[in-house]
Protein backbone atom coordinates (compact mmCIF):
# COMPACT_ATOMS: atom_id res chain seq x y z
CA UNK A 1 0.00 0.00 0.00
CA UNK A 2 1.32 3.43 -0.96
CA UNK A 3 1.57 5.93 1.88
CA UNK A 4 -1.25 8.48 1.97
CA UNK A 5 -1.71 11.76 3.85
CA UNK A 6 -4.92 10.54 5.54
CA UNK A 7 -3.50 7.21 6.73
CA UNK A 8 0.21 6.83 7.41
CA UNK A 9 1.45 3.25 7.35
CA UNK A 10 4.95 2.44 8.55
CA UNK A 11 6.69 -0.89 9.11
CA UNK A 12 9.37 -0.70 11.77
CA UNK A 13 11.07 -3.77 13.24
CA UNK A 14 8.19 -6.05 12.17
CA UNK A 15 5.58 -3.69 13.68
CA UNK A 16 2.93 -2.19 11.39
CA UNK A 17 2.04 1.32 12.56
CA UNK A 18 -1.25 2.73 11.24
CA UNK A 19 -1.75 6.41 12.04
CA UNK A 20 -5.10 8.04 11.28
CA UNK A 21 -4.19 11.48 10.00
CA UNK A 22 -7.23 13.76 9.87
CA UNK A 23 -6.30 15.80 12.95
CA UNK A 24 -8.42 18.77 11.89
CA UNK A 25 -11.47 16.44 12.05
CA UNK A 26 -10.24 14.58 15.16
CA UNK A 27 -9.55 11.64 12.82
CA UNK A 28 -13.24 11.03 12.13
CA UNK A 29 -13.74 8.25 9.60
CA UNK A 30 -14.85 9.31 6.14
CA UNK A 31 -15.19 7.24 2.96
CA UNK A 32 -11.62 7.80 1.79
CA UNK A 33 -10.12 6.94 5.16
CA UNK A 34 -12.30 3.83 5.39
CA UNK A 35 -11.00 2.49 2.08
CA UNK A 36 -7.41 3.36 2.99
CA UNK A 37 -7.82 1.45 6.25
CA UNK A 38 -9.08 -1.60 4.36
CA UNK A 39 -6.15 -1.42 1.93
CA UNK A 40 -3.71 -1.22 4.84
CA UNK A 41 -5.33 -4.19 6.60
CA UNK A 42 -5.14 -6.23 3.40
CA UNK A 43 -1.44 -5.41 3.09
CA UNK A 44 -0.83 -6.38 6.72
CA UNK A 45 -2.72 -9.67 6.35
CA UNK A 46 -0.55 -10.60 3.35
CA UNK A 47 2.70 -9.84 5.15
CA UNK A 48 3.75 -12.90 7.14
CA UNK A 49 6.57 -10.91 8.74
CA UNK A 50 4.18 -8.63 10.67
CA UNK A 51 4.53 -9.42 14.38
CA UNK A 52 2.45 -6.60 15.90
CA UNK A 53 0.08 -3.86 14.74
CA UNK A 54 -0.43 -0.44 16.32
CA UNK A 55 -3.44 1.80 15.66
CA UNK A 56 -3.08 5.45 16.66
CA UNK A 57 -4.34 8.90 15.75
CA UNK A 58 -2.41 12.05 14.90
CA UNK A 59 -3.22 15.26 16.75
CA UNK A 60 -5.35 15.67 19.87
CA UNK A 61 -7.59 12.63 19.45
CA UNK A 62 -7.42 8.94 18.59
CA UNK A 63 -10.73 9.02 16.72
CA UNK A 64 -13.88 11.02 17.39
CA UNK A 65 -16.23 8.68 15.51
CA UNK A 66 -17.49 8.73 11.96
CA UNK A 67 -17.88 11.76 9.73
CA UNK A 68 -21.33 12.99 10.81
CA UNK A 69 -21.59 15.56 8.01
CA UNK A 70 -21.02 12.85 5.39
CA UNK A 71 -23.58 10.53 7.03
CA UNK A 72 -26.17 13.28 7.06
CA UNK A 73 -25.52 14.44 3.48
CA UNK A 74 -25.10 11.00 1.88
CA UNK A 75 -26.85 8.35 4.01
CA UNK A 76 -27.12 6.06 1.00
CA UNK A 77 -23.32 5.67 0.94
CA UNK A 78 -22.75 4.98 4.63
CA UNK A 79 -23.07 1.18 4.65
CA UNK A 80 -21.31 0.24 1.40
CA UNK A 81 -18.68 2.98 1.31
CA UNK A 82 -17.95 3.64 4.98
CA UNK A 83 -18.98 0.83 7.32
CA UNK A 84 -18.38 -2.25 5.16
CA UNK A 85 -14.74 -1.40 4.28
CA UNK A 86 -13.93 -0.86 7.96
CA UNK A 87 -15.71 -4.08 8.90
CA UNK A 88 -13.69 -6.02 6.35
CA UNK A 89 -10.46 -4.46 7.59
CA UNK A 90 -11.22 -5.26 11.23
CA UNK A 91 -12.13 -8.83 10.30
CA UNK A 92 -8.76 -9.21 8.58
CA UNK A 93 -6.94 -7.91 11.66
CA UNK A 94 -8.86 -10.37 13.84
CA UNK A 95 -7.59 -13.30 11.76
CA UNK A 96 -3.85 -12.58 11.75
CA UNK A 97 -1.46 -13.93 14.39
CA UNK A 98 0.08 -10.55 15.25
CA UNK A 99 -1.44 -8.82 18.30
CA UNK A 100 -3.18 -5.48 17.69
CA UNK A 101 -2.55 -2.53 20.02
CA UNK A 102 -4.59 0.68 20.12
CA UNK A 103 -2.73 3.74 21.43
CA UNK A 104 -5.41 6.28 22.34
CA UNK A 105 -5.78 9.81 23.65
CA UNK A 106 -8.19 12.71 23.75
CA UNK A 107 -11.80 12.53 22.59
CA UNK A 108 -12.82 9.03 21.53
CA UNK A 109 -16.41 8.51 20.42
CA UNK A 110 -18.56 6.18 18.34
CA UNK A 111 -16.40 4.39 15.79
CA UNK A 112 -13.30 5.34 17.77
CA UNK A 113 -14.59 3.42 20.78
CA UNK A 114 -15.46 0.46 18.55
CA UNK A 115 -11.98 0.56 17.01
CA UNK A 116 -10.16 0.51 20.35
CA UNK A 117 -12.39 -2.25 21.73
CA UNK A 118 -11.45 -4.40 18.74
CA UNK A 119 -7.76 -4.24 19.68
CA UNK A 120 -6.12 -6.89 21.84
CA UNK A 121 -4.50 -4.33 24.13
CA UNK A 122 -5.22 -0.63 24.64
CA UNK A 123 -2.71 1.83 26.04
CA UNK A 124 -4.44 5.07 26.93
CA UNK A 125 -3.28 8.55 27.79
CA UNK A 126 -4.75 10.02 30.94
CA UNK A 127 -6.37 12.58 28.60
CA UNK A 128 -8.60 9.90 27.01
CA UNK A 129 -12.32 10.63 27.20
CA UNK A 130 -14.55 7.83 25.90
CA UNK A 131 -18.21 8.00 24.85
CA UNK A 132 -20.08 5.36 22.81
CA UNK A 133 -22.27 8.20 21.45
CA UNK A 134 -24.15 6.06 18.90
CA UNK A 135 -27.63 6.50 20.32
CA UNK A 136 -27.06 10.24 20.51
CA UNK A 137 -27.24 10.32 16.71
CA UNK A 138 -29.97 7.68 16.52
CA UNK A 139 -27.55 4.90 15.53
CA UNK A 140 -27.31 1.36 16.85
CA UNK A 141 -23.55 0.77 16.69
CA UNK A 142 -21.00 -0.58 14.22
CA UNK A 143 -17.40 -1.83 13.92
CA UNK A 144 -18.17 -4.68 16.31
CA UNK A 145 -19.05 -2.67 19.42
CA UNK A 146 -22.18 -4.73 20.17
CA UNK A 147 -19.95 -7.85 20.18
CA UNK A 148 -16.92 -6.51 22.04
CA UNK A 149 -18.44 -4.17 24.63
CA UNK A 150 -20.64 -6.70 26.51
CA UNK A 151 -17.79 -9.21 26.50
CA UNK A 152 -15.48 -6.64 28.08
CA UNK A 153 -17.70 -4.79 30.56
CA UNK A 154 -20.65 -7.19 30.93
CA UNK A 155 -24.13 -6.97 29.43
CA UNK A 156 -25.65 -4.67 32.07
CA UNK A 157 -22.89 -2.05 31.84
CA UNK A 158 -22.82 -2.33 28.05
CA UNK A 159 -26.56 -1.63 27.92
CA UNK A 160 -26.12 1.44 30.11
CA UNK A 161 -23.16 2.78 28.10
CA UNK A 162 -25.01 2.30 24.80
CA UNK A 163 -28.52 3.38 25.84
CA UNK A 164 -27.39 6.33 27.99
CA UNK A 165 -24.07 7.45 26.51
CA UNK A 166 -21.85 9.37 28.90
CA UNK A 167 -18.23 10.36 28.83
CA UNK A 168 -15.90 8.25 30.95
CA UNK A 169 -12.31 9.12 31.72
CA UNK A 170 -9.25 6.91 31.38
CA UNK A 171 -9.36 5.82 35.03
CA UNK A 172 -12.91 4.54 34.77
CA UNK A 173 -12.18 2.93 31.40
CA UNK A 174 -9.31 1.06 33.06
CA UNK A 175 -11.57 -0.10 35.89
CA UNK A 176 -14.15 -1.32 33.35
CA UNK A 177 -11.51 -3.21 31.39
CA UNK A 178 -11.89 -1.10 28.26
CA UNK A 179 -8.21 -0.14 28.33
CA UNK A 180 -5.18 -2.15 29.47
CA UNK A 181 -2.99 0.57 30.96
CA UNK A 182 -3.13 4.35 31.51
CA UNK A 183 -0.05 6.55 31.10
CA UNK A 184 0.66 10.27 30.93
CA UNK A 185 0.26 12.11 27.65
CA UNK A 186 4.03 12.66 27.47
CA UNK A 187 4.77 8.97 28.07
CA UNK A 188 2.24 7.61 25.55
CA UNK A 189 4.57 7.44 22.49
CA UNK A 190 7.42 5.76 24.36
CA UNK A 191 5.20 3.34 26.26
CA UNK A 192 3.42 2.41 23.02
CA UNK A 193 6.77 1.77 21.33
CA UNK A 194 7.88 -0.41 24.25
CA UNK A 195 4.67 -2.45 24.23
CA UNK A 196 4.78 -2.93 20.46
CA UNK A 197 8.42 -4.01 20.62
CA UNK A 198 7.70 -6.44 23.46
CA UNK A 199 4.86 -8.08 21.51
CA UNK A 200 6.87 -8.14 18.27
CA UNK A 201 9.64 -10.14 19.95
CA UNK A 202 7.20 -12.67 21.40
CA UNK A 203 5.87 -15.99 20.02
CA UNK A 204 3.64 -14.74 17.22
CA UNK A 205 2.13 -18.14 16.39
CA UNK A 206 1.13 -18.66 20.02
CA UNK A 207 -0.23 -15.11 20.18
CA UNK A 208 -2.44 -15.84 17.18
CA UNK A 209 -3.91 -18.91 18.83
CA UNK A 210 -4.35 -17.08 22.14
CA UNK A 211 -6.24 -14.15 20.63
CA UNK A 212 -8.55 -16.46 18.67
CA UNK A 213 -9.14 -18.92 21.51
CA UNK A 214 -10.01 -16.20 24.00
CA UNK A 215 -12.60 -14.73 21.63
CA UNK A 216 -14.06 -18.10 20.62
CA UNK A 217 -14.34 -19.26 24.22
CA UNK A 218 -17.30 -16.99 24.92
CA UNK A 219 -19.52 -18.81 22.44
CA UNK A 220 -18.30 -22.41 22.74
CA UNK A 221 -18.99 -25.13 25.26
CA UNK A 222 -16.21 -26.10 27.63
CA UNK A 223 -15.72 -29.42 25.84
CA UNK A 224 -15.50 -27.71 22.44
CA UNK A 225 -12.94 -25.27 23.80
CA UNK A 226 -10.81 -28.11 25.16
CA UNK A 227 -10.68 -29.64 21.67
CA UNK A 228 -9.66 -26.28 20.16
CA UNK A 229 -7.02 -25.73 22.83
CA UNK A 230 -5.47 -29.12 22.19
CA UNK A 231 -5.36 -28.51 18.43
CA UNK A 232 -3.77 -25.09 18.90
CA UNK A 233 -1.25 -26.43 21.41
CA UNK A 234 -0.29 -29.16 18.95
CA UNK A 235 0.40 -26.53 16.28
CA UNK A 236 2.54 -24.61 18.75
CA UNK A 237 4.51 -27.77 19.58
CA UNK A 238 5.40 -28.11 15.89
CA UNK A 239 6.61 -24.50 15.64
CA UNK A 240 10.18 -23.26 15.84
CA UNK A 241 8.96 -20.63 18.32
CA UNK A 242 7.92 -23.14 20.95
CA UNK A 243 10.98 -25.34 20.43
CA UNK A 244 13.16 -22.26 20.88
CA UNK A 245 11.26 -21.17 23.97
CA UNK A 246 11.39 -24.61 25.58
CA UNK A 247 15.13 -24.88 24.97
CA UNK A 248 15.70 -21.39 26.40
CA UNK A 249 13.57 -22.18 29.45
CA UNK A 250 15.57 -25.35 30.20
CA UNK A 251 18.80 -23.41 29.75
CA UNK A 252 17.46 -20.60 31.96
CA UNK A 253 17.85 -18.06 29.12
CA UNK A 254 15.34 -15.59 27.68
CA UNK A 255 13.79 -16.85 24.43
CA UNK A 256 14.62 -15.11 21.15
CA UNK A 257 11.72 -15.37 18.71
CA UNK A 258 13.10 -13.08 16.02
Amino acid sequence: MADHPLLIMEIRESVAWLTFNRPQALNALDVELAHLFLAACRAISRNADTRAVVLQGNGRSFMAGGDIAMMSAQPERVIADLIEPIHEGLALLSEIDAPVVASVKGAIAGAGVSMLLGADMVIASETARINTAYSRIGASGDLGITWTLPRIVGLTRAMDLMLRPRTIDATEALALGMVSVVVTEDDLPQRTEELARQLATGPTKAYGHIRRLLRQGATRSFTEQLVSEAAAFDECLASDEMRTALKAFLEKKPPNHQ
